[in-house]
């Protein structure tokens, strides 16, 4: 009975939450992207944490693509003059749960 109380604790439902971080204004062309993210425990459960990162880029009006996949928290983004560029991280945890598409984060490469 323990062992069967113990796996069902280890079930984990609830998608986890990451934050982007990005320049408003960068003025060099190359500059950081910085992402955090937590897998929340509920109560009576145990997280299974983040397994790794999406991380989307949209140039102007274009679509939306990825830019990379990683259990990183950061990436370097070369950017070109005058573009504007919108930034969003979505985060996958052990147990496959998928964050919803987060707010996007943008940044104007400065001329």
């Amino acid at each position: 009975a323990g062992a069967a109380l113990d796996a069902i604790r280890r079930v984990d439902r609830p998608a986890p939450a990451s934050q982007l971080h990005v320049p408003r204004v960068a003025r060099p062309w190359t500059f950081r992207l910085r992402w955090s993210g937590r897998d929340a425990e509920t109560p009576g459960l145990i997280a299974s944490g983040i397994a790794y990162y999406d991380v989307y880029v949209q140039a102007g009006k274009g679509r939306r693509r990825l830019l990379a996949k990683t259990s990183r928290t950061s990436r370097v983004f070369h950017g070109r003059r005058g573009r504007r560029y919108m930034f969003t991280v979505v985060a996958v945890d052990n147990a496959g749960n998928r964050e919803g598409y987060s707010d996007r984060s943008a940044t104007r490469v400065a001329p």
